[in-house]
């Protein structure tokens, strides 16, 4: 075997492990943290700045007032300002929300249990059941 075939293979290897460790370090960075209402609420200090996913049940009460709960009947509550929003989702949250809705809210979370609200959307049936669940679950617990 000549020199330069029997380390080409091996230079192959390390350039395919340097490409793939690479791609992963870039997918870590965009990742985005599902979080609970609680866990915004008790670390709101870590996360200051940071984007998160929030699962719950959302409330629409006007320009200024949207809630949303960890789920359905519970008291703790964050404030979601709906400003950065598109408009298309801005019309859906004020047409499905008024009554409240199950909903997963992408944002960065500010001062005060305040989330900033880049996206919106819908929560899908699996995790809206699942959702429903906790919540009666967790009002018979108390």
């Amino acid at each position: 075997m000549s020199f330069l075939s029997k380390y080409s293979k091996y230079a192959s290897l390390v350039v395919f492990g340097f490409v793939i460790s690479t791609y992963s370090f870039v997918a870590q960075a965009d990742e985005i943290n599902e979080v609970t209402v609680s866990d915004v609420i008790v670390d709101e200090a870590e996360m200051l700045g940071k984007t998160i996913m929030v699962p719950g049940w959302m409330l629409y009460l006007g320009d200024e007032m949207n809630f949303l709960y960890e789920y359905a009947g519970t008291m703790t509550a964050l404030t979601i300002v709906t400003d950065k929003l598109s408009k298309k989702q801005q019309k859906w949250v004020i047409s499905k929300c008024g009554s409240g809705c199950y909903v997963n809210v992408v944002g960065v979370v500010n001062k005060d249990e305040t989330i900033m609200a880049t996206e919106i959307e819908k929560m899908g049936w699996k995790d809206k059941l699942l959702n429903i669940a906790i919540g009666e679950k967790n009002q018979l617990v108390n």
